[in-house]
């Protein structure tokens, strides 16, 4: 009879031995579910040494906690624009030249406090703002050329 080869190493356990069971990554020969209790030098080794805990002063948040930073606020802008097309809609209708002047001053106005508040850095809406102080002033005008065509 043939005797056993010596000069063979073991097979090997495969990769897909530890993926079935992940508890043999995490605990040595001896620990728990092994029906053997766990000597001194057996004891459960992880990963390595624990990381050190981050420390934060108080009131200092860690990176990408905290307040989310504040939006512009275009609002004032946008609806000064609308008043503003508004405006000059309503400028070209012959005997609504009151109603016009009454947007349109509201329109030139709301757009003269857009671009303050552009200036400022409450809002980022530079275009709009300006395009609406123009459109209120063009409404104004309208509304007297309305005004004087109807006199």
């Amino acid at each position: 009879m043939a005797s056993p080869r010596t000069d063979v190493a073991p097979p090997r356990e495969s990769s897909r031995d530890v993926r079935l069971e992940p508890h043999r990554l995490l605990r040595p020969p001896g620990a728990l579910g092994t029906g053997r209790p766990a000597t001194r030098d057996e004891s459960p080794r992880l990963l390595g040494p624990a990381p050190p805990l981050l420390r934060y002063a108080p009131g200092e948040l860690p990176p990408g906690w905290g307040v989310p930073a504040a939006e512009p606020r275009n609002d004032l802008g946008v609806v000064a624009l609308l008043l503003g097309i508004a405006a000059v809609l309503i400028g070209l209708i012959p005997r609504a030249f009151v109603v016009a002047y009454v947007i349109a001053v509201v329109a030139a106005a709301g757009g003269f406090f857009s671009v303050a508040r552009v200036r400022s850095g409450v809002a980022d809406n530079r275009r709009t703002a300006v395009a609406a102080t123009l459109l209120g002033t063009a409404g104004l005008a309208l509304s007297a050329l309305g005004y004087v065509i109807t006199r």
